[in-house]
Parts: C-alpha cells; structure tokens; sequence
C-alpha cells in the first residue's frame, strides 16, 4: 500500500492570495490598493494599512537603534494588541525572532522561558493583571537577566523601561534606511539558512516547555494554503487567542493575507466576541471547542448575521455543531500544531454534520503527505494508528538556536506526531486522540476521546474529559470529569454510556465540576484533572 497526498482536484481551489515571500509584501500592497481602508481595531482604535505600514517602518528604524539585528530574540509579555502585530511584522523585515509570552504565566515560569530564549529586548504590558505587574518582571530582568539590553513598556509606564509609543516617533518615512525583506523568495528559504520568524514554546505535559522554532518560509505557505479555501471578501475576523501561541499568529497571518480587518482583544469573554460580531459585522470565526460551547447558548440574543465560515479546533457535541450551522453558511473544522506550522488538513462544505461530530479533519492541504501507522509503522487504513507527516513545510526543530538539532525525523523523512487518527476509505481523516492519552484497562485500549464524545451527547452534559488512573484490579480505569448544563444523577449518566459503549470503556469513576479548567490556549488542562481528587 503506498502513500499519497490528497488529490488536489478535490480539496484545492484556483489560487485567489498572492505568493507574496514576507507579510510586508502582503502589507506593501494593501496600502498601495486600500490605503485607507482599516486593518487593525482595538478598543475603539481603528488603523488603517497606510498608518500600520508606518508604524512597522519607524519601528523597524528605533529597533535597529536598540542594536536589534538579524538572528536576535525579540520578546513580547502581552495580551493581544496592536503592539504585536506592529512589533511581530518589524521583526520580520529586520530577520529577528519573535517570542510570546504569558501573562497569565507566574514569574518563576517566565523566568524560565527568558533563561532559555535569552532575548536581546522584552516588550512588557503595564496591564498584565492575574498578579503579575510590569515593574514586578522588569525588576526580575534586571536583576536575573543581563542579557536583556532594552525594556519596552506598553499599554503605561514602570520604571527602567522605555516607552514603545517612543519607539514608534520619528519620521513617518524610514524606507531608506530599513531593511529589504530578508531572504528573497520563500524557495530561497531553506532549512535553518534563515532564523525562525518565531519560537512556540510547547506545552510542555511531558516535562519543561520545549521551544519549537517556526520558520516564515512554512508560516506563509500554510497559512496561505489554508486560507485559500475559507476565502471571503470582506475578510473581519477576531482574535484574543494568545501571543505565545500558534493560534496567535493564526489571524494576524490570514488577514494580512487577504487584506481584511482584524479586530483585537485581550481576553475570551463569551459576551463580548458576540457583541464584536455584531457591531464589527464579522466575517470569520476560529476558536477552541471549549470557547463554542461557551458561545452556543447566547447565539440567539445577537445578530450573527454576517458570519460567512465558523472554524473550530477540538470534539464538539452535535447540539453545538447544529448551532454553529444555523449561524453560518460554512463550518469547518482543521488539524494542526506548532511543529506543522499552523493547520494542514480541513474540512470542507461537504463535510456532514455526523462526520464533524465523529472527529473527521478533512483531507491535508497542498504540500503535506499523511500517513496513519501501526506499531511497526505500516500503514493502516481504516485502524486507528499514530499519524505521521511529510513535508518541507513543518518546523525547524527544537532549541532556540540557529544551529540547534533539526526537526526530529524518521530516517524516511516522517514527523511522527504523537497523535491518534484512522484514515477513512474516502482520503480524509478522523482524529481519535493522543498517544500518551490512551490507556489500557483491563487489557484493553480506551481512547478517551471516543468516551468524552458519548459523553457530550448526553443533553445535560455541557463539557467532559476523560484520563486513565491506577486501579487495582484493572491496572487502569477511567475517570470522567463533567460540567453539567442542568443536574443530572451521576448513575443515569453512566447508565446512558453503557447503553452506547462497550463495558471497559465506561469510566469506573464520574466526578462533577462547576468549572473545567483549562489552559491558556482555553484546551482542557488534564494535567490539573490528574491531581484532581475523585
């Protein structure tokens, strides 16, 4: 049985988004053909793409003042603002590194991720909030971390920092003195001949945070891949995902792409994206599976009417989905990570509402090859099996330097990616689960996400997780966490999953939350569920 990509003809459209080499290219012509058309909003601010073309250009000049060069980490502690994006597109045509951080990260976390990005400047929020102050992580880089040489402070003033509105005065013209795009066209891009665009640190559920470095070369392919096939105009979308994470970058790409407007904001507040949607007339949606199930139930107190595709990342109940569809001609749903470089496989309009609820991805874009393989890594269809990826387009490896170890590969050229899926006869795919979340009990496999599904099918039901815990009899067993959307007997409830669900797959134990509790990136933080009590 060979391997083979999906077939062009069925998932891809005629090119609509120019191959431009850098986001200043995208950024270059948006400001020549719509000068004056918004691109960023924020809090009331509205930008337009000659006065963010501006800003990038004398920031672009102030950086290089600060000593910035080609190959430094530049890093960020912000929520999302017009900062990032202003400071994110000046890195790029400066050839430097952006890092995200936290906020909502605690200073001997961030201490650590400094220790290891070992940034030339940091770019901090006066408003951070969660406990953490400016002043508090300027105080902890200055005594800790000498090789920061400049603090930027945004959003208010702490001592010790420069002011980035500073950095942002001068003349509104510096293209004489700044730099061309680095490197030419993306061909030229190979390898780690470039610095990567940004570094992702991981979530790190195996041990420390690894840094995962992403080249811009991989960024603008996917994401313009990608982008191909949910194109609109307008383009409006929202996004309060965080900085340090690739969800992040995932609109400030898409929309510099296709010459949209992207409303900022710190924070996911259910009540707000709603009334943005409203009053900002937007367009396109992406969130995590947990942030729709939050949104769902207030659908029908706002007008969503200008929605056009609603993308979701994660197992959604069908009640959800049906919503989702009653509010948009598109939903779609997509796989990925930090180490593919933004999602490679999607859904399509095709795509029935049962095959979303059953987990189905859809079909890898141009540029990537998928394979589902067994233990001794044939491949399989049809059985579920780890999924493996090839392509020029995925990360650069871990470590934060230019000549750290490569992405980690098989000696044929596979990243194997941790993860459950089974290909379907039809080319696409469905992802079952992580590797390391699956358990045995019994002497059986349990994926937890075929569980957490039955579960959220139940009416009642609002969010579940599923992990593995020691047991005496059975080595392992499940434990189910729920969040109810009205009381329900914990027995009727694992009555309902043994009529659905073979009996080692039902958990031994349900534990009820008023509150799941999540990550930063608003996934399910199983790692907090495990020291959970029953």
């Amino acid at each position: 049985m060979t391997d083979h990509p999906a077939d062009p003809g069925e998932t891809q459209h005629t090119a609509r988004i120019p191959d431009h080499s850098s986001l200043w290219g995208y950024v270059s012509q948006w400001r020549h053909q719509q000068p004056d058309e918004e691109a960023i909003v924020f809090e009331g601010k509205r930008s337009t793409w000659t006065e963010l073309a501006a800003s990038v250009e004398t920031l672009v000049k102030s950086l290089r003042d600060c000593g910035v060069r080609r190959g430094d980490r530049i890093a960020m502690l912000s929520w999302q603002c017009p900062e990032f994006v202003i400071t994110y597109l000046a890195l790029e045509r400066l050839g430097a590194t952006f890092v995200g951080l936290s906020p909502r990260y605690k200073l001997p976390e961030l201490a650590f991720l400094l220790q290891d990005a070992r940034p030339r400047v940091v770019l901090i929020s006066a408003s951070l909030g969660d406990g953490l102050s400016g002043s508090s992580v300027a105080g902890e880089l200055r005594e800790n971390h000498p090789y920061v040489k400049t603090i930027v402070a945004m959003h208010g003033m702490f001592e010790g920092a420069i002011a980035f509105d500073e950095l942002l005065v001068g003349r509104t013209d510096h293209s004489s003195s700044a730099p061309e795009p680095v490197g030419g066209a993306c061909s030229q891009w190979l390898g780690e001949e470039e610095p990567p665009i940004c570094i992702v640190y991981t979530s790190g559920s195996s041990g420390q945070p690894k840094a995962a470095r992403l080249p811009n070369r991989s960024l603008l392919h996917n994401y313009r891949v990608g982008a191909e096939l949910f194109y609109h105009k307008p383009f409006r979308t929202y996004n309060c995902h965080p900085i340090d994470h690739v969800g992040g970058i995932d609109r400030l790409y898409q929309t510099i792409m296709l010459g949209g407007v992207l409303v900022l904001d710190q924070r996911f507040e259910p009540e707000r994206v709603l009334e943005q949607t409203e009053t900002e007339r937007l367009t396109y949606w992406l969130g995590e599976a947990t942030q729709y199930i939050k949104l769902a139930p207030l659908f029908s107190s706002f007008d969503l009417s200008s929605l056009q595709v609603v993308r979701y990342v994660g197992p959604l109940p069908e009640e959800v989905l049906k919503a989702l569809h009653q509010i948009a001609p598109v939903v779609m749903t997509s796989y990925g990570s930090s180490e593919t470089c933004a999602s490679l496989v999607f859904t399509d309009e095709s795509t029935s509402l049962e095959a979303l609820r059953d987990g189905n991805v859809g079909r890898p874009i141009e540029g990537f090859v998928m394979r589902v393989v067994d233990t001794d890594r044939n491949r399989i269809v049809g059985d579920v099996g780890e999924l493996e990826v090839k392509s020029e387009w995925i990360f650069g490896g871990y470590g934060t330097e230019t000549n750290a170890p490569k992405a980690p590969l098989t000696e044929d050229g596979w990243f194997r990616t941790g993860d459950l899926f089974k290909e379907n006869g039809d080319g696409s795919f469905t992802i079952v689960g992580r590797v390391n979340d699956v358990y045995k009990s019994g002497g059986y496999d349990v994926h937890p996400t075929e569980v957490e599904a039955v579960l959220m099918a139940h009416p009642r039901v609002k969010i579940a997780c599923v992990i593995g815990v020691p047991d005496s009899t059975f080595i392992t067993v499940g434990r189910a966490f729920v969040v109810f959307q009205s009381a329900v007997d914990t027995e009727q409830l694992r009555e309902f999953l043994r009529e659905r669900l073979a009996g080692y797959k039902v958990p031994k134990e349900i534990v009820v939350l008023e509150q799941m509790p999540l990550l930063r990136n608003d996934k399910v933080d199983k790692n907090k569920l495990k020291h959970l009590e029953g």
